[in-house]
């Protein structure tokens, strides 16, 4: 494996600063997302320090009201700072990731601010409690403070696990060193399938010591991951923080602009055909799955929260696309899963979009996954040949035990 980056570096690998009289007058900005506050903090610090930007702490959601308001209130303290050229926000764990990309490179964002990079924090040694966490982040209905009705919305912490995983740039992966080689590589390959744009970084020490000093090779070895072409897994370059990751041009290699048609995750990338995962594991897989006819809705969440909630075809780890249910003919549905979550959010109806409207299209995601015997399983949950036939008059009548539209459709395993 080989730095990639091909930004012009110093004697120590460190990206030279450009001259005070060059370079664009906006604000670049890196985003760090990470479920362990601890890690997240120390590898946001650690950024700032070698890339010599300024760090600012976005406010968390209980105190700071608004995610558009909390990130304007950061950029407001940088620009007192002396307004930096470079920026390292550092976001809540509760932060969902699309949200910050929107505030900040939507119609509505500052127009000298330009996110460059978007790095997700994953802490190896609790990302499979992460993965299992049913807990839920509770928000009043837009997010806004204190309202006169009831209306919540509810995101499950598994997915936001996920999703800061899916929309990074780079993740940092941080105490890995008490793994062995079968689950660090595993790990490493399961990141890649759900971001494969991402480059991959080994912190050189485990932070909570339980894995010790880790051997300086340990960045640089991919521990039976195969790695192909870049971004994949590069060698570290440039200054070592106290944390013992090391930093350097490997931000300034992957500068560019960033926004949420950039950073597509690996779900989307798979619905488009463009799935090239650059670090892989044969226990590790994503397929695609496509269906012409509606699911009968029984036998669908039979077979979530039996079968596939069992293992019966391996470890879904993550799977995400697009459903119809027969009892809701014409309305197609986002469909996203993680851990024991699943949910399944109404779309506006698609003018031209018949097929999307009554059929699957669908991504898994997972470890040792028996995909055709996942899809026979799916497939029996489609409609037979004569309740197709019998038309949306019948399948309007069919046992739906899904939640109302109305009353959201998000459901555990």
């Amino acid at each position: 494996m080989q730095d990639d980056s091909n930004a012009p570096t110093g004697p120590d690998g460190a990206a030279r600063d450009r001259p005070r009289n060059a370079g664009p007058a906006h604000t670049e900005v890196v985003l760090v997302f990470g479920r362990c506050t601890t890690h997240r903090h120390e590898q946001a610090a650690a950024i700032a320090q070698s890339r010599g930007d300024a760090r600012i702490r976005v406010a968390p959601r209980a105190s700071g009201g608004p995610l558009a308001v909390r990130l304007a209130d950061a950029l407001a303290t940088a620009a007192r700072d002396t307004r930096p050229r470079r920026l390292v926000l550092d976001l809540p764990d509760d932060t969902r990731p699309e949200e910050a990309i929107g505030a900040l490179t939507g119609p509505d964002a500052p127009e000298d601010t330009v996110v460059v990079g978007v790095v997700t924090v994953v802490d190896a040694g609790r990302f499979r409690s992460d993965l299992g966490d049913d807990g839920y982040l509770v928000e009043p209905v837009g997010d806004d403070g204190p309202h006169e009705s009831d209306a919540e919305t509810y995101t499950a912490r598994a997915l936001l696990t996920v999703t800061q995983i899916e929309f990074a740039s780079t993740v940092i992966l941080v105490d890995w060193a008490h793994l062995d080689q079968a689950e660090l590589s595993i790990l490493m390959a399961l990141i890649g399938h759900l971001a494969p744009g991402a480059r991959m970084r080994l912190a050189r020490r485990a932070s909570s010591g339980r894995g010790g000093n880790a051997e300086d090779s340990a960045a640089d070895t991919t521990h039976g991951a195969r790695i192909t072409d870049a971004p994949g897994v590069t060698k570290a370059a440039g200054v070592t923080n106290a944390t013992g990751t090391r930093f350097g041009g490997y931000l300034a290699g992957a500068a560019r602009r960033i926004d949420a048609a950039t950073q597509q995750p690996g779900w989307v990338r798979a619905l488009n055909g463009e799935h090239r995962p650059h670090v892989t594991d044969r226990a590790v897989s994503t397929f695609r799955y496509q269906q012409l006819r509606p699911f009968h809705p029984n036998r669908i969440v039979r077979l979530l929260d039996g079968e596939i909630e069992a293992g019966a075809f391996g470890a879904v780890v993550r799977s995400a696309g697009f459903c119809s249910f027969a009892t809701r003919p014409g309305i197609p549905a986002r469909w996203d899963h993680i851990g024991r979550m699943i949910s399944f959010q109404p779309m506006a109806a698609l003018a031209g979009s018949e097929l999307l409207a009554v059929g699957q299209d669908l991504v898994f995601q997972g470890i040792y996954l028996d995909e055709p015997g996942l899809a026979g399983a799916l497939d029996a949950c489609a409609l037979t040949d004569a309740e197709f036939l019998a038309g949306p008059g019948l399948w309007r009548r069919l046992p739906d035990p899904l939640p109302r539209w109305e009353d959201g459709a998000e459901r555990r395993l």
